[in-house]
Formats: structure tokens, C-alpha cells, sequence
């Protein structure tokens, strides 16, 4: 989890973000298998390679919690240890674009 990010002053510095993927909602994930829920649900069709998205999924423990996946190997869709993963839900950070990143 982020703590102390400002959403309308701050920005995520990846170095590699070159775009920002459309918003996914759906998709169930569970805190026993988080990685493998989210490699379930964010596939080559919702995260391009370098780019970054905003995910909730509906369904599982974690229904309604909002993450920030960020594509940080060059591979389209999320890689288990390879793609970065943040839980944004108490930032209350509904939307991210190109502007969030440096």
C-alpha cells in the first residue's frame, strides 16, 4: 500500500510508463492467491507492455479494493513478480493518466 500520496500533487515515477491501459472492473481475487487471481484477470488484451491501468475486481475477498498495476518487464498482461502491484484503496485515486508519471 502507498502512504503519504498526495493524488492531485504527486506522480509514480517508473521510468518505463509510456501509456495508460483502460480501467478494469471485474475479475475475482482472493489474499491466499492474489498473484495468480491477477494473472488471471489482467491478461495481453487489458495491460500492453510499459503501460500501467487501474483494476478492481468484484468479486473475491478483495472485491472493491483498488490497485495501480504497472507493467515493468515489456510483457503484455501481468507477470507475478515481474509487474509491479499497488493497493490504492484508501487513496480513494479512481482514475490515472499519462500525467501521473514522470
Amino acid at each position: 500500500m502507498l502512504t503519504g500520496l498526495n493524488a492531485a500533487l504527486d506522480k509514480f515515477d517508473f521510468g518505463s510508463v509510456m501509456g495508460v491501459d483502460a480501467r478494469v472492473i471485474g475479475g475475482a481475487v482472493s489474499a491466499a492467491s492474489f498473484e495468480h487471481d491477477l494473472a488471471s484477470s489482467i491478461g495481453a488484451g487489458q495491460l500492453h507492455a510499459h503501460d500501467a491501468m487501474l483494476f478492481r475486481p468484484t468479486g473475491g475477498d478483495l472485491h472493491g479494493y483498488v490497485f495501480l498495476v504497472v507493467d515493468t518487464n515489456g510483457i503484455t498482461g501481468y507477470q507475478p513478480g515481474h509487474d509491479e502491484v499497488f493497493d490504492l484503496t484508501s487513496r480513494h485515486l479512481v482514475n490515472v493518466g499519462q500525467g501521473d508519471f514522470v
